[in-house]
């Protein structure tokens, strides 16, 4: 089987993004682009168009005079983004309450079932992550709005940045077995108040974690 071709940029972004999201570099690291180049086995030129979608994602910030840093965990950029998680998950629900087709709502009781079946531990850490993710991005590619899609994604990878440092997951309460089942059995309803209001509660419940 074929590997899958990746540009200079794509390597890149790789790279860097999970050096940062496993804890390798850490929040408020300076990074020059010329050590960058050094570290990826790239030019120059595709690094700063990594850092450029880096910027665009929320891993990294750049500031004249400061240079470009791995972005810092504060409290007031937590709740900013997670505002916006809040407003773009009960509106993903609101669309596909209308919306989901059979198929699709079928694809996401898989995943909720995944998802919902594992019980939550420092060493289940990454899969637990990562199928959550792959839940809560998927209903947003069904929702049929990349832009919706697109802010979740930034959001999601600066909740991984948190975990990465904090590990806070250790100190995460028991949650229903059937925590993200419940979304799904709402959106299926048709009714988009109904799968706004659980879908709310759900962020929320994840936002206490």
């Amino acid at each position: 089987m074929r590997q899958e071709f990746k540009t200079a940029t794509e390597r890149a972004y790789d790279r860097i993004s999970g050096d940062i999201l496993n804890g390798r570099l850490a929040p408020g690291t300076r990074l020059s682009r010329r050590q960058m180049a050094a570290m990826t086995g790239v030019s120059v030129i595709p690094v700063t168009e990594a850092v450029r979608l880096l910027e665009r994602d929320g891993l990294v910030e750049s500031r004249p005079h400061y240079g470009t840093r791995v972005v810092a965990l504060t409290e007031e950029k937590a709740r900013d983004l997670y505002a916006l998680r809040e407003a773009v998950e009960c509106q993903v629900a609101r669309i596909l309450s209308g919306h989901a087709s059979p198929v699709q709502l079928e694809q996401l009781r898989a995943l909720a079932r995944q998802v919902d079946a594992i019980r939550i531990s420092p060493e289940m850490d990454k899969e637990v992550w990562a199928l959550h993710h792959q839940f809560h991005i998927t209903m947003a590619e069904f929702s049929g709005c990349p832009s919706l899609k697109d802010a979740l994604q930034r959001v999601n990878l600066y909740r991984l940045l948190q975990n990465a440092v904090s590990r806070r997951m250790t100190r995460r309460p028991e949650l229903p077995p059937d925590w993200h089942m419940r979304v799904v059995d709402a959106v299926a309803t048709g009714d988009a108040d109904r799968a706004e209001a659980v879908m709310r509660e759900h962020v929320q419940d994840s936002l206490k974690t």
